[in-house]
């Protein structure tokens, strides 16, 4: 999508090599911009990752010009990498990685990164460890501009790990979709990495979220972003300083779906194959002769399909409901089943031997094609027809709304004591607001939702 020339790009440049900044009005990064005013979430289900600030301005560099002022304001680059799921026990673990960008004021000879610190995150629904965090000037972006010549240019690197836990849903395995709520996520200085507290807020101007996935199982879609508070600088700044709206909480949700390829070749299309060859003596007459066979057929199809079930029970979930692949399992078995009494049945009337075998062979037929369809829309349909986003996000907020505790009367100022008939009926049902407020939450709202292209 083209943008227009008189719409700045702003923040996006502070990762670009200072030399290349003034090539931003060329045709080839044009190309690659996002128009602000015309890019809409509206269509899509996920549309991109990217919060901007969007401005009046013409800023061709990162400091300060016709009258926008960019100094302590932060643009960052994360890239969120899955290393671990485990659904059995609810566990994940998740790296990010920051790489920032920001201009402050020359101290003159003072010591900038004692007085700085070091960029940092605070996350209190995780278990975060910090491996680095640090920041360096950039000696070249500084001398070279000529916008700002009292401010210093600098870039900076930060690595998070981040152990958390999430109920899985997986009742569509392997079709099944997951939404990782990484909760609040707060940017803030620290005077060490270490440090548990923070001393500043950082002022968020520009983010990026790529997500990958280090597990070969899962395949990442783009990632929400919510912005949890937008603070306007006629109301949070000072009256002199003119610098665009920030962030300094924002809330991520990771999306990832899992590659169904391995589980319909191994599993689904193995067992489709014994059920067929354990359904075959429908084709042989149905006489006294061939029933010994025909039993002993059923029976070993019978017994291969349970081993087979058990044998892959690592590679399934646990779980206390019925999957999609545990339901595909099953309906093998009770076809392998009626086939075992259907011979049982037909034999008591061997008078009828011709007709009986004209029937069996028709009932063949039908388990064949049956199977073959079933087979067909596990490989071919399901995966595009899997459950979306915005009912994945409903059910996730359903599930942490019942999650949720109610505080006792005591912790709620100005509150009426509650009857005994109240209290159970409270405690039973939440309110219609909490409801109502969270699963908006949860929905894909284009004036909530700031994706690539969307201005606050």
């Amino acid at each position: 999508m083209q943008r227009h020339d008189s719409r700045p790009l702003l923040a996006a440049y502070a990762l670009i090599p200072e030399e290349k900044l003034r090539e931003a009005a060329s045709i080839e990064m044009a190309e690659k911009a996002v128009d602000i005013s015309n890019a809409s979430p509206k269509g899509t289900e996920l549309g991109g990752d990217d919060i901007w600030v969007n401005d009046d301005a013409q800023l061709l560099e990162w400091g300060s010009k016709d009258g926008v002022n960019f100094v302590d304001r932060v643009a960052c680059h994360a890239t969120v990498r899955l290393t671990s799921i485990d659904p059995k026990h609810g566990t994940f673990q998740v790296r990010m990685q920051c790489q920032w960008a920001f201009r402050t004021l020359n101290p003159k000879g003072d010591t900038e990164i004692s007085f700085r610190g070091v960029p940092g995150i605070r996350m209190p629904g995780l278990n975060v460890k910090v491996e680095e965090s640090r920041i360096w000037k950039d000696l070249t972006a500084t001398e070279s501009t000529n916008v700002m010549s009292n401010t210093i240019f600098w870039r900076g690197t930060s690595i998070f790990f981040m152990d958390g836990f999430k109920k899985f849903n997986v009742k569509d395995f392997p079709f099944d979709r997951q939404v990782i709520n990484l909760q609040q996520l707060d940017f803030v200085w620290r005077s060490a990495k270490d440090d548990d507290n923070y001393y500043n807020s950082m002022k968020v101007v520009w983010l990026r979220i790529e997500t990958c996935s280090m597990l070969s199982e899962w395949l990442p879609e783009a990632a929400l972003i919510t912005p949890l508070n937008l603070s306007s600088r006629t109301l949070h700044e000072e009256a002199d300083e003119t610098g665009p709206p920030y962030w300094t909480k924002i809330q991520i949700e990771l999306h990832i779906e899992r590659h169904h390829q391995f589980y319909v070749r191994q599993i689904f299309f193995v067992t489709y194959m014994i059920t067929l060859a354990s359904c075959s003596p429908l084709a042989m007459p149905p006489t006294e002769d061939h029933m010994g066979d025909r039993l002993s057929v059923y029976g070993g199809g019978l017994l291969t399909l349970v081993a087979f079930k058990y044998g892959i029970m690592d590679h399934l979930p646990s779980v206390p409901y019925s999957t999609y692949t545990d339901d595909f399992l099953l309906y093998q078995i009770f076809t392998v089943t009626g086939c075992t009494f259907e011979s049982l049945v037909v034999f008591r009337f061997n008078k009828y031997e011709i007709t009986v075998d004209w029937i069996e062979n028709c009932v063949l037929i039908v388990v064949f094609i049956a199977w073959s369809l079933y087979l067909y829309h596990a490989w071919c349909r399901k995966p595009k027809q899997r459950v979306p986003w915005p009912i994945v996000r409903k059910i996730e907020a359903e599930e942490s709304l019942l999650s949720e505790q109610r505080l006792p009367d005591f912790f709620r100022p100005h509150s009426t004591p509650l009857t005994a008939a109240t209290r159970s009926t409270a405690s039973s049902s939440p309110t219609d607001e909490s409801v109502k407020s969270l699963l908006k939450r949860a929905q894909p709202d284009s004036a909530r939702r700031l994706t690539s292209g969307g201005s606050p």
